[in-house]
């Protein structure tokens, strides 16, 4: 992987190899999504392999799997292979989702002696238990997350996470990737659907829903909404294969 790096991506991929250096060490770090977290992670898997490391890299996700095959250079495209086969060019880069990992090692899979693990806040809550298995199967090996998202969804969940990984490091935040020109900032327009004003309002001033489906029937609302959209070009193409708009 040669692509060149951005400063912050400079800056996390040196601390990533200098904190796997530190038997056990885990640490984790943040940036918002867009901005390159993926070439991070491939290019710190690529650096420690090249010193005589042993890395995997986690995921949990088929659909990341599928870009970072991309971002590597694969001759194959990865949107055309099966699951199965995306699976296994993976494991051939030293890329699993953190069950598979689980169970190679089960097998007798030799220990990778550096964790890196994308998607890093799923390590807390349901997850924890797949990767305190998985650490306690890799004794001494440093694990090093990113994610775009250092939290869960309660407090309490929050908390947990934070106490699994420690206090995560800020790459960058959104206002000073938006001011690098790494990621464009949205100017959101609200657009209503009808033009409520002409509609009937039933006793205790709740809309007639009759009449709001009468202004709306057969869904010429929202055609008028697809066609202004495809207007202004927010949408040039779909991901369903052959359609477009």
């Amino acid at each position: 992987m040669t692509a060149t790096l951005r400063s912050y991506q400079e800056r996390g991929l040196a601390e990533a190899l200098a904190a796997a250096e530190t038997p056990s060490a885990r640490r984790m770090w943040v940036a918002p999504t867009g901005t390159g977290k993926t070439r991070m992670m491939l290019a710190a898997l690529g650096e420690l392999r090249d010193r005589g490391r042993r890395p995997v890299l986690a995921t949990p996700s088929g659909e990341i799997v599928r870009g970072m095959l991309d971002q590597l250079g694969d001759t194959e495209p990865a949107a055309e292979i099966g699951e199965a086969a995306l699976w296994r060019a993976a494991e051939a880069r030293d890329i699993y989702s953190p069950v598979r990992l689980r169970n190679r090692l089960r097998a007798g899979m030799v220990p990778p002696d550096v964790l890196l693990a994308d998607e890093s806040h799923h390590v807390s809550a349901a997850s924890v238990a797949v990767w305190e298995q998985v650490v306690a199967a890799c004794p001494g090996a440093p694990i090093l997350g990113w994610t775009a998202t250092p939290y869960r969804g309660s407090h309490k969940e929050t908390l947990a996470l934070r106490e699994w990984w420690g206090e995560p490091e800020i790459l960058l935040s959104i206002a000073e990737a938006a001011a690098g020109g790494w990621l464009s900032v949205p100017s959101p327009e609200v657009w209503p659907l009808l033009d409520d004003a002409g509609a009937r309002v039933a006793a205790g001033g709740e809309y007639d829903e009759a009449d709001l489906e009468r202004m709306t029937g057969e869904q010429r609302a929202l055609a008028r909404l697809a066609e202004r959209i495809s207007a202004v070009g927010w949408i040039t193409e779909s991901v369903v294969p052959g359609a477009t708009h």
